[in-house]
């Protein structure tokens, strides 16, 4: 997890990739202030979607509430303020993240 959210960091998504699935699955539903929602199967969707949908915050300020691990899986909480690059609207969210793997990779 930790190296996707550097990945992400460095607008280096093809890292991120590494450390999923094949058939990696990613969905995102959130208020309607952030602009992208949606769910993308596998790995090369998930990875454009991920490109796609960073581009378009800007000044993300993301903090870390705090991590619960269990087994296969690892979820992140927290809150992040930025602002949408289309509209220049500032955010706020809360969020929460859900990891599961499959050995060393995300699923």
């Amino acid at each position: 997890v930790q190296q996707v959210y550097l990945g992400i960091a460095l607008q280096d998504y093809a890292a991120c990739l590494k450390w999923m699935t094949e058939d990696f699955e990613m969905e995102i539903l959130g208020p309607p202030e952030i602009p992208f929602t949606g769910c993308w199967r596998g790995r090369e969707a998930a990875g454009q979607a991920i490109e796609r949908n960073f581009a378009q915050l800007e000044d993300q300020n993301p903090q870390l509430i705090g991590v619960t691990v269990h087994r296969d899986a690892v979820l992140v909480m927290g809150r992040e303020p930025g602002r949408v690059v289309s509209t220049k609207k500032p955010y706020s969210v809360h969020w929460v993240q859900c990891f599961t793997f499959r050995g060393p990779l995300l699923c």
